[in-house]
């Protein structure tokens, strides 16, 4: 997803997130109850890959204005607000759950649902317009933290047709 706006991951994802869930544990070894090698560095790699394959799946498609440089930094971040501090928070984190609240802090997230492309954020929720390429603001959702599953069922009770 780095290397190109596309909804699947490159290796260069994998990569960024694993190193900043390393430097994250260093800077954070005397609060953390965990270490490095108590946790392993094939867990934290697996880890990447679950949430790079997540964040490529649900985020916000920028089209022709696609930033690598923007997408690089956010997944190499270790501040308290980062990816990588929500994926360390537990000992198994609900991946899926982190990348959406994480993806929600600056963004849409996008997902595929009822044979319809729909965005959220922490406030509304919109469907995919063919005929403008773009998306097109349907109504304001009642949840405080959405997630994938919360929408999904919102999505249902609405009946939703073209």
């Amino acid at each position: 997803m780095i290397l190109k706006n596309e909804r699947s991951v490159d290796d260069e994802d994998v990569g960024a997130l694993f190193h900043a869930l390393i430097r994250f544990m260093e800077a954070n070894a005397e609060c953390m109850d965990r270490t490095i090698a108590a946790v392993g560095y094939a867990n934290l790699m697996y880890l990447a890959k679950q949430a790079s394959e997540q964040v490529a799946l649900l985020h916000d498609d920028e089209g022709g204005q696609w930033d690598n440089v923007f997408w690089a930094e956010l997944l190499c971040a270790i501040d308290e607000n980062s990816l990588a501090a929500g994926l360390l928070a537990t000992e198994q984190p609900d991946v899926t759950a982190v990348v959406v609240k994480w993806l929600l802090s600056f963004g849409y997230v996008e997902i595929s649902h009822a044979g319809e492309r729909w965005s959220f954020d922490g406030d509304e929720l919109s469907v995919w317009d063919e005929e403008v390429e773009g998306f097109h603001f349907l109504t304001a959702h009642p949840f405080a933290d959405p997630t994938v599953e919360s929408v999904t069922q919102f999505i249902d009770q609405l009946n939703y047709s073209r």
